[in-house]
């Protein structure tokens, strides 16, 4: 069913406008999109589209919320930009009084920039600055952004950085308990993949460099470009020792796993313990005005001179009206309590469309949250996720595929309802089979007998579901 909307009849047409964009875009879909509201994008012929992708986590509270739209409108009337070497804004003030109320006593000083690539850059001068080393650590399969500096760090894929080498020196990169990576079985023990990764990063920073030289280690809780996996607990403890030990920063980039993407306001939070030094967030945070930053603490912070931060469009008014009001409508909204409901219904729906469809080639189901990852096995063909999103897309659904592996990622509105789960989930499972039968056609994949959780225990709390965060997949 199509939607009224005004027709853009004067447009020439998507590829004329695709035509004198970058080719350098790598587009999953090509659509004309004119409208969003809540849960669904609208494109200049009317067709309706339930979002699962969220501008990659960015509309957290859906498209066009009413009362964003009203905070955006009234600050738009007052006062559109201060620039941060002027002085303090308003509407930054009440975004700090916000964040506080979000963050650990410890990170009590924030910078605002524009966009998380920012962030991360902020993130290493401040490192550099405040210890005094040069040398990075970085996990296998991040992702951290495109600029310069950035594309060292950001090992997800090569096209992100193709002939831009030599990058930024001093950069170690250690693997992560990733059975897929790692090529090890699907069912090797968490626990076991930890210690091993965690054995292979004291071999790494003693023999690429030494912990002496090393000021910031960089890790995302959940893996995002690189497969949307979630990081154990363990593993984040044990890199949390590792930096304390060292006098290492431990940076954990919550670009899109914060702002509730997990169940939690930040993924640290349900970490058991584990306190980042460094902070890193954008997306989310202003609900698709461009803001992001970094927190850390005041004695960290001091350390860097005037100057030395900052940006023409840092904390820009506009952005700063709109996260300060996020903030108050997931406090008053009740928003984590709708993700940790919904999450258990998604992961829940997906083991049950891989029970009833035994042609499709379903290897794991994980994730934290509304940050869901779909791993398919190592027979599927290349190009095979990107099939399903192609076959959704066609029946009006919105999906977004990552990694060097073949992995679908779901990232739907954290305020998303159970019906639109339920829709979702159904468009999903045509698709599946759609994709499975166009490029698989002699695939004769074991039927699955159930799914088996990474471990015994819950690996996070009622944050996320109260479950563990790694299904895979046991065949008959």
């Amino acid at each position: 069913m199509k939607r009224t909307v005004r027709t853009f009849a004067n447009l020439k047409g998507y590829q004329h406008y695709k035509e004198r964009l970058t080719p350098g875009i790598g587009r999953s879909v090509n659509l004309l999109l004119a409208e969003g509201k809540g849960s669904y994008l609208f494109d200049a012929e009317g067709k309706k589209y339930l979002d699962f992708t969220c501008g990659i986590g960015v509309t957290n509270l859906g498209h066009s919320h009413p009362r964003l739209v009203k905070v955006v409108q009234n600050q738009a009337a007052k006062l559109w930009h201060g620039q941060v070497c002027l002085g303090v804004h308003t509407a930054v003030a009440e975004l700090i009084d916000e964040m506080m109320t979000i963050l650990p006593p410890q990170l009590d000083n924030l910078n605002f920039v524009s966009t998380g690539a920012e962030a991360v850059e902020a993130a290493l001068r401040t490192a550099r600055i405040a210890t005094g080393r040069q040398n990075v650590v970085v996990v296998q399969g991040g992702y951290h952004g495109r600029t310069n500096a950035c594309l060292a760090l950001t090992t997800s894929k090569y096209s992100y950085g193709i002939g831009c080498k030599p990058y930024m020196p001093g950069v170690v990169v250690t693997p992560c308990p990733y059975s897929t990576q790692l090529k090890l079985p699907i069912d090797a023990p968490v626990e076991e993949m930890t210690q091993l990764c965690v054995a292979i990063l004291d071999d790494l920073i003693h023999q690429q460099c030494h912990p002496s030289e090393i000021a910031m280690l960089l890790i995302e809780p959940v893996m995002g470009e690189g497969g949307y996996l979630p990081q154990p607990v363990g593993y984040m403890k044990a890199l949390r020792e590792v930096c304390t030990k060292h006098g290492i920063l431990l940076a954990i980039d919550e670009v899109q796993t914060g702002f509730g993407r997990t169940g939690s306001m930040f993924t640290f939070e349900q970490m058991h313990g584990v306190l980042p030094d460094i902070l890193l967030f954008a997306k989310g945070i202003a609900n698709g005005l461009p803001l992001a930053g970094m927190a850390c603490s005041s004695a960290i912070a001091a350390k860097c001179p005037p100057g030395s931060m900052g940006g023409t469009y840092a904390a820009n008014a506009l952005a700063c009206a709109s996260a300060a009001e996020v903030i108050k409508i997931f406090r008053e909204d009740g928003i984590l309590e709708n993700v940790a409901q919904r999450s258990t219904e998604f992961f829940e729906g997906l083991q049950q469309i891989a029970k009833r469809n035994p042609s499709i080639p379903i290897l794991e189901i994980r994730g934290r949250g509304l940050m869901i990852g779909v791993q398919f096995t190592p027979d599927a063909p290349a190009g095979y996720a990107a099939a399903v999103v192609n076959q959704a897309k066609d029946s009006g659904l919105l999906l977004l595929n990552t990694s060097k592996f073949e992995v679908l990622r779901l990232i739907p509105p954290l305020n998303v309802s159970k019906e639109q789960v339920d829709e979702g989930l159904a468009i999903l499972e045509k698709a599946l089979l759609a994709a499975t039968e166009s490029t698989m056609k002699n695939n004769k994949t074991t039927p699955v007998e159930r799914f088996a959780p990474c471990c015994d225990t819950p690996c996070y709390g009622e944050a996320g579901g109260n479950r563990q965060c790694r299904f895979y997949a046991v065949r008959k």
